[in-house]
């Protein structure tokens, strides 16, 4: 049996929210962060901020996205150029919580 989002992407809230109230955080479209570009994750803040240093012109794709099978959609980890379009990549409005 496979995946019915493995077609394409869905609309947003297709499948009920996980406990912090969020939908799609995995499949769907791989999210584009602000971290730059570095081959490994060693180093990478812990804090939650954007790792500022490495390849200033590819940010990282995190998340995996439709097409990705699913043991991989939460290691999946790229960097991608701003020049890059697809229906697999996207990004997610976020704020600081008081």
């Amino acid at each position: 049996m496979g995946r019915e989002d493995a077609l394409s992407t869905l609309l947003a809230a297709t499948y009920v929210p996980n406990p912090f109230g969020l939908h799609h955080m995995l499949g769907n479209v791989g999210e584009w962060v602000a971290d730059c570009h570095i081959s490994s994750i060693e180093g990478a803040p812990r804090d939650g901020t954007a790792w500022q240093e490495g390849d200033f012109s590819r940010h990282i794709n995190v998340g995996g996205n439709w097409h990705d099978a699913w043991q991989s959609l939460a290691g999946q980890r790229a960097g991608l150029g701003a020049p890059k379009r697809g229906n697999d990549v996207g990004f997610r409005v976020a704020r600081s919580l008081d």
